[in-house]
């Protein structure tokens, strides 16, 4: 019977701390011999969340950023699932020791190196006016699901019931019917593809047999789920989301305003919808949003007061976003407190009548950028000088 359920989101563009937030709440949770799972929510393998624990430190893709402190995962349909990723950080953590116990949703939709290499291509095509994606298909993947071509949008269920020689064929008909008119669609044609390697890679049957290899292990070393319903055996759910509340899209539109966000649900809506699936009314939910004390942005868009980080702190050290192809180096802003307050009180509640329900900011890197913070409703220090956490 679940005790508790919550929601950690960020506040900003993303980077704010959402994985130190998610092991904290889970090593709270088996402390007090609570089982615990953490809900990847939204958005797909680009979120990078870090965390140190025990003198191991990971960043998390693919799994929730509890799996060192033991959590179970469950990889809810909103998640964009990409195999060889998955294999790559499963194989990291068995490494570590760490055997990662995962559920998946039989309705999530998974990334092909097809999509990938599409926004890889755009953004080089695109030259000094990148838009600054990752470079992980997120976009084309979910562009490619609103396709009316079923062999383009199968789902992880069909796969796992036809086997690898449909995966195959499907893989194939996403490379003829999907990559190429969609380049095509971008003004990039085959001959005029950027580099060999993606000349190479397109038209390789090698890509294909590693992608079915990557895609069968994930199979193999995670649980299908039907429905999300199970998650009220686990004593603590803490949904994980990615990215944050000034990256909120809405991926059935594409207009003008989105191109520098992502395509997904940054705050309640998608933990919302499996939680009014999944826990009656007596289970209290606390939403709690993560935001540095300061303001980062990855790739092109707007960002508020942009500065410098030295104007900020120039022992700011940050070793896992450094500088990439694709996104460049991180932005930073200064923090306008009011506003953040504002925004957080302006989101919506889980339950319409917002009964056994909280609200809680978490601020982060309070040792690199000290703010004022509110004297008043302080109710939960992390520790001394890393993030500190108060009632709204």
């Amino acid at each position: 019977m679940t005790k508790q359920v919550r929601i950690v989101m960020g506040a900003n563009y993303g980077d704010e701390g959402k994985g130190l937030l998610v092991d904290y709440f889970v090593k709270s949770a088996l402390a007090m011999g609570e089982s615990c799972i953490v809900v990847c929510s939204n958005g797909g393998a680009q979120r990078g969340h870090t965390v140190v624990s025990d003198g191991i430190r990971h960043v998390f893709h693919h799994f929730g950023s509890g799996t060192l402190a033991e959590a179970e995962t469950y990889i809810d349909r909103h998640f964009l699932v990409n195999p060889i990723i998955f294999r790559e950080e499963y194989q990291q953590l068995e490494k570590l020791g760490k055997l990662p116990m995962v559920y998946i949703s039989s309705a999530c939709r998974f990334v092909t190196p097809f999509d990938c290499m599409i926004n890889q291509m755009l953004e080089e095509s695109r030259g000094s006016d990148r838009h600054g994606t990752c470079g992980h298909g997120i976009w084309e993947t979910i562009h490619r699901y609103h396709t009316q071509d079923d062999m383009c949008s199968t789902s992880l269920e069909e796969i796992l019931i036809y086997g690898p020689l449909f995966l195959k064929s499907v893989l194939r008909n996403i490379r003829d019917r999907f990559f190429f008119p969609r380049l095509a669609e971008y003004g990039i044609k085959n001959k005029e593809m950027p580099s060999a390697k993606y000349r190479e890679l397109a038209m390789s049957e090698g890509l294909i047999n590693h992608y079915v290899d990557d895609f069968f292990f994930m199979i193999n070393h995670c649980t299908l789920m039907g429905d999300p319903s199970f998650l009220r055996e686990f004593g603590h759910v803490v949904f994980e989301n990615g990215q944050g509340l000034l990256l909120d899209g809405d991926e059935e539109e594409r207009d003008d305003g989105m191109e520098y966000k992502t395509p997904s649900r940054t705050g309640i809506h998608y933990p919302q919808e499996t939680i009014m699936q999944s826990f009656g009314p007596e289970v209290p939910i606390e939403s709690c949003y993560v935001s540095r004390t300061y303001v980062t942005r990855h790739g092109a868009g707007e960002l508020a007061g942009e500065c410098g980080r030295h104007e900020l702190n120039p022992g700011i050290v940050d070793v896992t976003n450094t500088y990439n192809p694709f996104q460049g180096s991180l932005r930073y802003s200064h923090m306008d407190m009011q506003e953040l307050a504002e925004r957080i009180a302006s989101q919506p509640k889980v339950r319409e009548e917002a009964v056994n329900e909280s609200v809680s900011i978490a601020l982060t890197h309070v040792n690199e950028y000290p703010v004022a913070i509110p004297h008043s409703g302080i109710f939960r220090y992390m520790s001394d000088n890393e993030a500190v956490v108060w009632e709204v």
